[in-house]
C-alpha cells in the first residue's frame, strides 16, 4: 500500500529537529558509542525479531525455489539459475553445520540477525574510517536506529543480507588498507569480496568499486601491490564459484555450465514487462525451455533480440 507521505514528512522533521538539538547543545558528545552500540544491537533484534514473528511469512518466490533446489531437483534447478549456485551452497553449508542437513528457514533468519547487527557495527567503524570528531560518530549510531527496511529484511531467506555483510566489510578493509598497506587488510578485502559476488552477484559492484578504487591508487602512489590483491580477489571469487559449480555438477550428474546463458537475463532486463520496464517476466526461462534446454540456441536467440533492442533505444 502507498504509505502515508504526510506521517513521515512530519516525523522526520521532528527527528532531525530533535537531533539538531541535542546537537547544539552538546548532548551529543555526551553519549557513549560503546552503550549505544549495545542498545542498537537490543533494538534490532526486537524489530528484526517482532516483525519474523508478527508476519507469520513463509519463504516465496526466489527464496523459496533456493531452499527447494536444495531438497529436490538440484541440478535442473541450478543449470537454470546458474546465479543460484552461490546462495544455495551457503544455505546447504548453514543446514548441514547447525542442522544435519535439514531445511528450516527459521535458522537462516536468526544468522540474518546476527549479520545486520554485524552491518551496523561495520558502519560504525567506516564512519570512524572517514571523520575525526566524535559527534558524527554518534549521530550515524544514532540514525541507524531509523534504518528500518534492514531490520525487516531479516526475515527474507535469501542472499542479500549475507551478501551485503561481506560486502560492506569488504569495503571497511578496503579503506584500513588504504591507510595502513598492511597486507591482511588486502588479502581480507580479497576474500570478503569473493564471499559477497558468491552468495549473491549484485555485490559484484562493491568489488568493482573497491578494484577501481585500488587501481586509481596504485597508479597515483605507485602502489604496484595494489594489482595483486585485485587479482586475488578475482582469483578467489572464480576457484570458489568454480569449485562449487563442479562439486553440484558431479552431484547431480549435470553439466550446469551449458545452462541458461547470460545473455537471456541481459535480453531480458532490457524488456518492457507487466511489473516493471527490465523486471523478471519469464522471457529467459520460455526462450530456453522453446528452444528445448540448448544453451547455443538460446543464446543466439536472446543476443539477436540485444542487437534489435538496441536498435530501437
Amino acid at each position: 500500500r502507498t504509505d502515508n507521505i504526510i506521517n513521515n514528512v512530519v516525523f522526520m522533521t521532528l527527528m532531525i529537529l530533535l537531533l539538531v538539538f541535542a546537537y547544539r547543545k552538546k548532548y551529543i558528545e555526551k553519549i557513549s558509542a560503546k552503550s549505544l552500540i549495545l542498545v542498537l544491537s537490543v533494538w534490532v533484534v526486537a524489530i528484526s525479531g517482532l516483525w519474523i514473528y508478527g508476519t507469520h511469512s513463509v519463504p516465496r518466490a526466489d527464496s523459496r525455489r533456493v531452499l527447494n533446489g536444495i531438497q529436490e531437483q538440484l541440478g535442473g534447478y541450478l543449470q537454470k539459475y546458474q546465479n543460484q549456485i552461490g546462495i544455495t551452497a551457503y544455505f546447504e553449508v548453514i543446514f548441514r553445520l547447525l542442522r544435519n542437513g535439514a531445511v528450516d528457514y527459521r535458522i537462516i533468519r536468526i544468522i540474518n540477525i546476527i549479520m545486520i547487527i554485524g552491518i551496523f557495527m561495520i558502519m560504525h567503524l567506516i564512519t570512524k574510517e572517514l571523520v575525526r570528531d566524535k559527534e558524527s560518530v554518534i549521530l550515524e549510531l544514532l540514525l541507524s536506529f531509523g534504518w528500518f527496511p534492514l531490520m525487516l529484511y531479516a526475515v527474507f531467506v535469501y542472499g542479500s543480507i549475507p551478501g551485503l555483510f561481506f560486502g560492506t566489510l569488504g569495503i571497511l578493509f578496503t579503506l584500513r588498507y588504504l591507510k595502513t598497506e598492511k597486507t591482511g587488510y588486502g588479502i581480507g578485502l580479497a576474500v570478503t569480496f569473493a564471499c559477497a559476488m558468491i552468495i549473491k552477484n549484485n555485490y559484484m559492484i562493491y568489488a568493482m568499486a573497491s578494484a577501481i578504487v585500488l587501481i586509481v591508487n596504485a597508479v597515483s602512489k605507485k602502489r604496484i601491490q595494489n594489482i595483486i590483491f585485485v587479482i586475488l580477489m578475482v582469483v578467489c571469487f572464480s576457484v570458489v564459484s568454480n569449485g562449487i559449480a563442479g562439486y553440484y555438477e558431479k552431484r547431480a550428474d549435470v553439466e550446469i555450465a551449458k545452462g541458461m546463458p547470460a545473455s537471456a537475463w541481459i535480453a531480458m532486463g532490457m524488456q518492457e514487462g507487466p511489473l516493471a520496464e527490465g523486471w523478471y517476466n519469464y522471457y529467459n526461462s520460455e526462450v530456453w525451455t522453446e528452444t528445448g534446454f540448448d544453451s547455443v540456441a538460446t543464446d543466439e536467440i536472446s543476443k539477436e533480440y540485444i542487437r534489435t533492442r538496441v536498435k530501437e533505444f
